[in-house]
Parts: C-alpha cells; structure tokens; sequence
C-alpha cells in the first residue's frame, strides 16, 4: 500500500540539543496491490494516526531522529458480501510506521 501521509508535530526542545515531537498524521491512499493485483479497493482512501518522536542534534547542521507513528483508525473497508471475503471477518487493520531520519541543515 502507498499513502501521501500529511503529519502536523510539534517539536519542543527539552536541551539544546534533544528534542521531543508529537501530533496527528492524516494519510492518503494512493495505491494498493497484491501480487500484482490492485486491492485499493479493500480499504479506506484515508488513515489517521499519531506521531511520536525523539531528535537530536550532533552539531549545528546534523541531526537525527526516530519516529513511531501510531494507527488510530482501522483501514480495512469490509464489503457489504462478507462470505466472499472470509479474511477480513472481525479484522482490524491499522497502519503503523518506524521511521528513522538524518538531517543536514543549511
């Protein structure tokens, strides 16, 4: 699955170099497959979720972060005819991320 994910952080420096961020992240459904195969139409065009990280910065122009994006909502979109659909009875499916960053600033 590809999404355009939109997050809004708000970043607050407890040192001068360490840094704690948080905020909501609001995603969007680009594609979807399976092998091969386009599935998008099994799931919600939109995700929502919440942001937590931690940063600091080595110098004045590096820096480093770690973020864990949590799901909030389930994106699954179960189609009315469940039987043909067997996997997805009573199933919740949410979107999570790690993501890992290296900054240079100018």
């Amino acid at each position: 699955m590809n999404y355009l994910n939109i997050p809004v952080l708000a970043k607050y420096y407890i040192t001068d170099a360490f840094s704690v961020e948080a905020g909501p992240q609001i995603g969007f459904l680009l594609s979807a497959k399976s092998r091969g195969e386009d599935i998008k139409d099994l799931f919600k065009s939109t995700d929502y979720g919440l942001n937590l990280g931690i940063g600091y910065d080595f110098t004045e122009n590096f820096a480093l972060g770690v973020r864990y994006t949590i799901g909030l909502s389930d994106i699954a979109d179960v189609p009315d005819d469940i039987q043909d659909y067997p996997f997805v009875y009573n199933a919740s499916f949410k979107n999570s991320n790690f993501a890992l960053s290296l900054a240079y600033k100018i």
